[in-house]
C-alpha cells in the first residue's frame, strides 16, 4: 500500500510508460483488503457499485484505501490504465441483479450494463441461473413499475410491436428497456435468464359476444363493388364485378362487443 500511496504518485509519468509497456501485467502487485493480487484478477475500481453486490467482493477489487489515497486526477487516470477487468464475470452479474438497491434514476442504466456483460460472457452457467431464479430477490420491474419476481413475468419480443404497445403497462409483463435493441440479442438474454419471450403468434385473439353479419355486409358491399367496377372499366364492369364478388364471398363477417387479446394471465379487452 505504501508503494501506491507514496512512490507511484511521485513518478507518475514514468509509471505511465511502464504500465503502457505492460510491465505490471501478470505481476502480483495490487493490494486488496486481505491479500495482494495481479491486476488482471481484479475488477477496475470503476466497477465498485456493481462488484460490491457479490460475496467476498473486497477480494475482487483493489483495496479501497489504496484507490482513495490516489487523489490526483492524473495519477488516478494512469492507475486505471492497469489491466483490471472492465466487466463483471457472469455469476457476479447475477449477484448484482439479486442484491443491487440502486436509485430508480440509476437502476435502468446499470442493469443495461449488466445485461450487456451477460451477453458477452464466455462462462454462462445454467445452474447459476437456476439458483438465481430460486432467490426471493430475483426481481424486475413490471409494466406498472413495481418489482415482481422474474418467474412471474414475461418479456414481449421487439418485433411484436402491437402487443408491446398494448401490454406495456401490464403487471405480468417485464420492463425490457434495458435489454438490447437487436432481436437476436434480446432473444438470447431471455434464453440465458430463462424468461419466456412472447411473440405475436403466442397471443390469442378472442371475440366476445360475436354474431355473424355476413349477409348484411355482403348486401351492403356488393352494390359498392358494382360501382367500383363500372368506374374502373365501364365496358367490362360485369366481369370485374363478378371477380370482386367471388373474392368477398370467401369471407365471413362478424360483429362483437369487444376483442380479448391475451396469453395466459395477460389480457386486454379492445372495444
Amino acid at each position: 500500500m505504501y508503494f501506491w500511496r507514496e512512490c507511484f504518485t511521485k513518478k507518475v509519468e514514468e509509471y505511465k510508460k511502464w504500465i503502457e509497456q505492460g510491465q505490471f501485467n501478470g505481476k502480483t502487485c495490487i493490494p486488496t483488503e486481505e491479500s495482494i493480487k495481479k491486476p488482471e484478477d481484479l475488477y477496475s475500481p470503476e466497477l465498485y457499485h456493481y462488484a460490491k453486490c457479490s460475496p467476498n467482493w473486497k477480494e475482487s477489487m483493489p483495496a479501497k484505501i489504496v484507490v482513495d489515497n490516489i487523489k490526483d486526477v492524473l495519477c488516478r487516470t494512469i492507475f486505471m490504465l492497469l489491466p483490471f477487468k472492465k466487466k463483471l464475470e457472469f455469476e457476479d452479474c447475477l449477484y448484482y441483479l439479486l442484491n443491487a438497491r440502486d436509485p430508480r434514476d440509476e437502476e435502468h442504466g446499470r442493469r443495461r450494463d449488466v445485461i450487456q456483460w451477460i451477453l458477452e460472457s464466455n462462462n454462462v452457467s445454467e445452474e447459476a441461473v437456476h439458483n438465481y431464479r430460486e432467490q426471493e430477490t430475483a426481481k424486475w420491474r413490471n409494466g406498472k413499475g413495481r418489482l415482481a419476481h422474474i418467474a412471474e413475468l414475461y418479456a414481449i419480443h421487439p418485433d411484436a410491436k402491437q402487443e408491446r404497445e398494448i401490454f406495456r403497462g401490464d403487471e405480468h409483463v417485464m420492463q425490457t428497456g434495458m435489454f438490447p435493441y437487436d432481436a437476436k440479442d434480446f432473444e438470447r438474454v431471455c434464453s440465458i435468464l430463462q424468461i419466456k419471450c412472447l411473440t405475436s403468434d403466442d397471443f390469442i385473439t378472442t371475440p366476445i359476444n360475436s354474431y355473424n353479419e355476413t349477409d348484411v355486409m355482403l348486401r351492403t358491399l356488393k352494390p359498392k363493388l358494382l360501382v367500383l367496377a363500372a368506374i374502373e372499366n365501364p365496358e367490362k364492369y360485369q366481369s370485374i364485378y363478378e371477380g370482386y364478388a367471388e373474392i368477398i364471398e370467401q369471407y365471413l363477417f362478424f360483429v362483437c362487443d369487444k376483442i380479448d387479446v391475451g396469453y395466459n394471465d395477460i389480457h386486454n379487452d379492445v372495444e
